[in-house]
């Protein structure tokens, strides 16, 4: 009767499970590119729902998405469009919700959230990891 493992068996187990321990990590990271990708769309589908509503007009802020406000942006009186969204999502890639905005933005910042351009209604997600 055997009383353990032969060194081969050792080694060959410990492979399997460094290769395992590979493909997952691999696949989490993709789901989580993924849902960055999904929470980007949806905030870019957001921004065109509010566009409609604004006479083709983007938000000056993505807070906007979150409130009510009138065909002119404002959120005095008794707004009737919107909100779009309940809370700005986080981005899935920083673990951040935070937002850099500005009228010439023309890609990711390193803030690590998401990034909007006030002018054009372009969004991006911030890259910058975790």
């Amino acid at each position: 009767m055997k009383n353990g493992y032969t060194l081969i068996e050792v080694v060959i187990i410990g492979i399997l499970a460094l290769t395992v321990i590979a493909l997952l990590s691999s696949h989490t990271q993709t789901a989580t590119e993924n849902s960055a990708k999904f929470s980007e769309k949806s905030l870019r589908t957001q921004v065109s729902l509010y566009k409609i509503d604004h006479g083709n007009a983007p938000p000056t802020s993505l807070r906007l998405l979150t409130t009510k406000t009138n065909a002119d942006h404002s959120t005095t009186g008794s707004p009737a469009l919107g909100p779009y969204l309940d809370e700005i999502p986080t981005n899935p890639l920083t673990g951040r919700s935070s937002l850099t905005e500005s009228d010439s933005a023309t890609g990711p910042s390193a803030d690590g959230g998401w990034t909007y351009d006030t002018d054009s209604g372009m969004l991006w997600a911030d890259i910058v990891t975790r």
